[in-house]
């Protein structure tokens, strides 16, 4: 491992700084106003400030007064995170932590970011754009968390905390209004049912918004809301020796899909077009495509696609911790299931009466099941402490199964854009399909994927106190995975489709056909991945650290036709940071520098298999980053709290090849082409991200308060294509938020007006790039999916019982 000189001497900077301040307040208890966040960061409960890592953590007050009130918002809460719905898809997260994410939602692929609720793992994006209903807090741990939390964290986490039932009855009710006819109502109520041993928490919460993207095509307004969620919650504690906590939450969502915003590239002259840009003005649709795209406006565009998009999701969970006198006997049991249908891609390049790219259509085989998935995990773990609580430990065993049937139905014109019949007859006739673009290449496929994960692992980590200053952790997990996929094909219809040619298929001798239309692949992978750290407290409220921590994310395979493996992907990071409370109290300020590198990091790059456009997971075989990120929170009065958080990124991949099995569009004869992406920017990785945000209280006549806040938020340049094209370019952007909150005398009434994007910039979420490889295929146009206007609204809400 090669380390680079600056990443030493800013970590020697930082020390110095917190050294200095220390002196002042040598010792000094933290008896300021910052709030002190607990989180279960090494699976037992401590203070942020406490955990040699680094952790950004807020409470629900927090939340509230920086109006995070969906998932999507946590992006605003830590450096270097990137967090919103993906771009064709607006009931599944799209999470980016250090450079590291994933942009393919398929079940043979897994997210980078592992994302938790109440510490239980959600196996799949799908269903994970929600909003935070009644939560404790939340916690961003950055960095590789491959011993307690495991695989599929190899750039770091999200850990969403849920309030448990208490022995108090009290609740609170909230009502909202903003623009779009936006509305909100939401209530929670904990009920004691025995005294000091049972009680419940019942949550629900209805949200609705009108789309903000016009498609000129309906009249329709794209991109709305609409979201029902109910959580219930049980606790039990029978004896000081046991408790135990049920929980059950069903989520709805039913909205219309992304509506893209489209822009097209080719020459205004389509008889000058080059590959399949020239075959398609032949066919009398290049120019309607063309004219489908260049609306003009980011928040309008064509599109004929009927719009469906609903996630239904519920989940059931278990936790019993049994106190053995030695230790903690610990169990986590979860079960969830989602249901997802997206009818639509958005990519708004119809721009006439023809549905030209008819991405999903109904699919026979699937039964209009876009994805189904259902999974299930149990961990038990023992935790405990020896040597005179000088040895604090805890180990355990986890289990993850997972089964998905999903399946969608795409047009065959190589993944792109099959004229109808009523516009270009000529593509359909029998015999002239065959000699000039190739048999596949027409009509409509039914594709569906089943298939089934199963991890296994066993964990230990332990934290050594040396002395009273210095502490070392160390730990370690072995994680074993397995795979199995199966990949049918059927023609639109559900009829058999001889040109079906998968890994492992079988043919008839007598007529070279395939015997059956489906195909399998199963594949095991394991891993160790360990994890050091040294801790040192030069003073009271500081803490220095420094360590190395391993992730991984396993193997699997493409759903494409060709069904190609992809290698487990290591991460290796080194950490160097700081941790202080000084100034009485009053000033808290964390830094940390890292390097990582990945070896085969798992990146979703366009490519052509099989003459096939599609986009599959690769590896690209060596890539280094390296950052820093500092977080500061200031409270100068009781009143009054700044904040500020800086994240720098950086990054290279260090070699990064790929390689096309193209056709010719017009011979059909085979062209290998290379491609080297070593050179290019990591996608959703701005090098610089800054958080600023103020917050002020007055104290009123009659004892009423009155609370501003307004927040900040900027990222550099980034891009969302691989090859860096200007199409996917995300420009430099600032970004404000502003909340004022009344409160009445009572404390407990309050009538509060909030802004999201006050300046109204416009900025999209991702980006679909159908350009295509200008050695065959080029496509001439790039989709963007739009993100919000400036939105505001006013809410009332009232809290009761104890």
């Amino acid at each position: 491992m090669r380390f680079h000189p600056w990443i030493l001497s800013i970590f020697v900077a930082s020390s110095t700084l917190v050294f200095h301040n220390q002196a002042v307040a040598e010792d000094a208890e933290a008896s300021g106003p910052i709030e002190e966040v607990l989180v279960t960061a090494r699976r037992r409960e401590e203070s942020a400030q406490n955990v040699p890592i680094p952790i950004t953590a807020m409470s629900e007050d927090q939340l509230d007064e920086r109006n995070i009130v969906s998932v999507e918002d946590i992006s605003r809460l830590a450096p270097n995170l990137q967090f919103n719905y993906a771009s064709v898809n607006r009931g599944t997260m799209n999470v980016f932590l250090r450079g590291i994410g994933q942009v393919n939602w398929s079940a043979t692929m897994d997210p980078k970011i592992g994302v938790y609720i109440d510490g239980v793992y959600m196996g799949r994006p799908q269903g994970g754009v929600f909003d935070l209903l009644d939560i404790e807090r939340i916690e961003v741990l950055r960095g590789p968390q491959g011993t307690l939390f495991g695989r599929n964290t190899t750039a770091g986490l999200v850990n969403v905390i849920t309030r448990k039932p208490d022995t108090d009855f009290g609740g609170k009710v909230k009502v909202g209004f903003g623009n779009f006819s936006s509305n909100v109502v939401s209530a929670n109520v904990n009920i004691p049912l025995k005294e000091d041993t049972l009680a419940a928490r019942v949550n629900f919460q209805t949200r609705n918004a009108d789309g903000y993207m016009n498609n000129l095509a309906t009249g329709a307004k794209w991109n709305d809301e609409g979201e029902t969620a109910v959580r219930a919650s049980v606790a039990w504690t029978p004896s000081d020796r046991f408790d135990a906590r049920f929980s059950a939450d069903i989520v709805r969502r039913d909205e219309l899909p992304s509506l893209a915003s489209c822009e097209w590239f080719g020459p205004a002259d389509g008889s000058t077009a080059a590959g399949l840009p020239a075959v398609l003005f032949l066919g009398g649709v290049y120019d309607t495509i063309a004219n489908g795209c260049d609306m003009g406006d980011a928040y309008s565009a064509y599109e004929l696609d009927p719009a469906v998009s609903t996630t239904d999701s519920e989940s059931f969970g278990l936790v019993m911790n049994v106190d053995l006198g030695g230790g903690t006997l610990t169990s986590v049991s979860s079960y969830r299931a989602t249901e997802h249908v997206n009818s639509s891609w958005g990519n708004a390049s119809d721009g006439g009466t023809v549905n030209y790219i008819d991405v999903i259509a109904a699919c026979d085989t699937c039964q209009d099941i876009l994805y189904d998935f259902d999974y299930f995990s149990q961990e038990i773990r023992l935790d405990g402490s020896s040597l005179d609580g000088r040895l604090t430990w805890v180990a355990g065993f986890y289990y993850y199964t997972e089964e998905s049937h999903s399946g969608d139905g795409v047009p065959i014109l190589r993944g792109y854009v099959p004229p109808s019949a009523e516009a270009w007859p000529l593509f359909y006739a029998p015999g002239i399909a065959d000699i000039v673009m190739g048999t596949q290449m027409f009509g409509s496929r039914d594709q569906r994927y089943d298939t089934k994960n199963t991890s296994t692992a066993f964990f230990v980590e332990s934290v050594y106190q040396v002395n009273d200053k210095f502490d070392l952790t160390a730990g370690l997990r072995r994680t074993k995975d397995e795979r199995e996929f199966r990949r049918t094909q059927t023609l639109h219809g559900g009829a058999f489709d001889p040109t079906y040619n998968c890994p492992g298929m079988v043919f008839d001798a007598a007529t070279g056909l395939p015997t059956s239309n489906s195909c399998y692949q199963e594949a095991e992978f394991d891993k160790i991945t360990p994890r050091v750290i040294a801790s040192y407290k030069p003073g009271e409220n500081v803490t220095v650290y420094g360590g190395y921590s391993m992730g991984y994310s396993s193997g699997g395979f493409n759903q494409d036709i060709a069904m190609r493996p992809y290698k487990p992907e290591v991460s290796g990071n080194w950490e160097f940071g700081v941790k202080s409370l000084i100034r009485d109290g009053r000033v808290q300020a964390n830094a940390t520098s890292f390097y990582t590198v990945y070896e085969e990091q798992q990146l979703t790059v366009g490519r052509v298999v099989e003459g096939q456009p599609t986009a599959d997971l690769i590896n690209a075989q060596e890539a280094h980053l390296y950052g820093i990120e500092v977080e500061i929170i200031a409270a100068p009065t009781d009143d009054l709290t700044f904040g500020a958080s800086w994240g720098y990124l950086d990054g290279k991949y260090k070699q990064f090849d790929v390689q096309d099995n193209l056709l010719d569009p017009v011979t059909g004869e085979g062209i290998i082409v290379d491609r080297d992406l070593t050179n290019v920017d990591p996608i959703k990785t701005p090098d610089v991200t800054l958080t600023l945000s103020g917050s002020y209280v007055w104290h009123m006549d009659g004892g009423h308060n009155l609370a501003a806040h307004l927040g900040a938020n900027y990222t550099s340049r980034s891009w969302n294509s691989l090859e860096n094209k200007l199409a996917s370019k995300q420009d430099p952007l600032w970004l404000m938020d502003a909340r004022v909150t009344w409160t009445a005398a009572n404390g407990r009434t309050e009538v509060a007006v909030w802004a999201r994007n006050l300046t109204d910039q416009e900025y999209f979420s991702g980006a679909l790039d159908f350009t295509g490889d200008p050695e065959t295929l080029p496509l001439q146009f790039n989709s963007t999916y739009t993100m919000p206007p400036r939105m505001f609204g006013i809410e009332l809400s009232h809290t009761f019982g104890g």
